[in-house]
C-alpha cells in the first residue's frame, strides 16, 4: 500500500468512525437531546474494535427507570409526583425569598433546611436581603430516578423565568444576581425511605384527616395538624437539594 493510499484509508476508515462516535456522546450539554449525554460515554465504542449498540438516551433511561420504580410501588404516578414536586419547589422558592428557613418544615429534608438557615445566617450578618419573585415555570421533567437500600431520589428538572437577587438592606445595592427577569434552568432531587408506597389515588385516596377532618395533600402519611397516621405507607417526595447541575 503506497504512502498516500495509507494516509487515504487512515483518514476515511475505522478511525473516522470512532472519532465521530465521540464527537456524537458530547456533542449537547443538554440532558433531553436524544443523541446528548449518557451515563457512560466508553460505552459508545463497544469492546475490541467493534462498536456495539448505542445506549439509550437520557430521556429513555429515565421512563425506565420511572418504570422501574413502579414495580416496586404501584401506585407511583408521574403526573400527581410532577404536581407535588412543583409546589415544593415553588414553596422552597418562597422560603428562601422570604428568609423564613423554617417555612420549609413538612416539605424539604433536615439536610435542605439547614443549607438555607446558613445562608440566611450568612445574608443578615452582612446585612444582606435575599429576593426571588416573579417565578414562573415551565412543565418540568423527571431527568433521573434512583433506588437503594436507604431511599429513593427523583432528579427533577425545571425551567422557567424568575427575578433572583441579593442587596444591601441598607443601599439597595445589588450584591449579587439581576434585578431584571432572567431564564433559568435548575435540578432539584426528592427523596424518600426506601420501601415507601404511595397511598391510594382516586376515589380510595383520603382527602380529609379522619380524626380531626383537616384537609390533607395527597401522599401524606401523617395528618400534619394531629399526626393521626392515614392510610397507606406512603410520605411526601421532600426537597433535598437545589442545583445547576443535576451532578452537583
Amino acid at each position: 500500500m503506497g504512502l498516500l493510499n495509507f494516509i487515504s484509508w487512515l483518514l476515511g476508515g475505522d478511525v473516522r468512525v470512532k472519532t465521530t462516535v465521540w464527537s456524537r456522546v458530547w456533542s449537547s450539554d443538554d440532558p433531553t437531546m436524544a443523541d446528548g449525554m449518557l451515563d457512560d460515554p466508553a460505552a459508545a465504542l463497544g469492546a475490541g474494535s467493534g462498536l456495539a449498540t448505542p445506549p439509550k438516551p437520557m430521556w429513555q433511561q429515565a421512563r425506565d427507570q420511572i418504570a422501574s420504580l413502579q414495580k416496586i410501588d404501584p401506585g407511583f404516578s408521574e403526573v400527581s409526583f410532577l404536581t407535588q414536586a412543583s409546589k415544593t419547589y415553588l414553596a422552597a422558592l418562597d422560603a428562601e425569598d422570604h428568609m423564613d428557613a423554617g417555612a420549609l418544615q413538612g416539605i424539604a429534608t433536615q439536610s435542605y433546611t439547614e443549607q438555607l438557615a446558613n445562608c440566611i445566617t450568612t445574608w443578615r450578618a452582612a446585612n444582606l436581603v435575599r429576593h426571588v419573585t416573579g417565578v414562573t415555570i415551565d412543565s418540568p421533567m423527571i431527568f433521573k430516578v434512583t433506588t437503594d437500600g436507604a431511599c429513593e431520589s427523583i432528579v427533577v428538572r425545571f425551567t422557567g423565568r424568575s427575578v433572583r437577587y441579593t442587596s444591601n438592606d441598607s443601599t439597595g445595592v445589588v450584591t449579587d444576581g439581576g434585578a431584571q427577569p432572567a431564564f433559568f434552568t435548575e435540578f432539584a432531587t426528592f427523596t424518600r425511605p426506601s420501601g415507601t408506597t404511595t397511598p391510594p389515588t382516586g376515589a380510595n385516596a383520603p382527602t380529609h384527616c379522619p380524626s380531626c377532618g383537616a384537609p390533607i395533600e395527597p401522599g401524606t402519611a401523617t395528618c400534619p395538624y394531629c399526626n393521626t397516621p392515614l392510610s397507606g405507607t406512603g410520605t411526601l417526595w421532600l426537597i433535598d437539594r437545589l442545583a445547576a447541575s443535576p451532578y452537583t
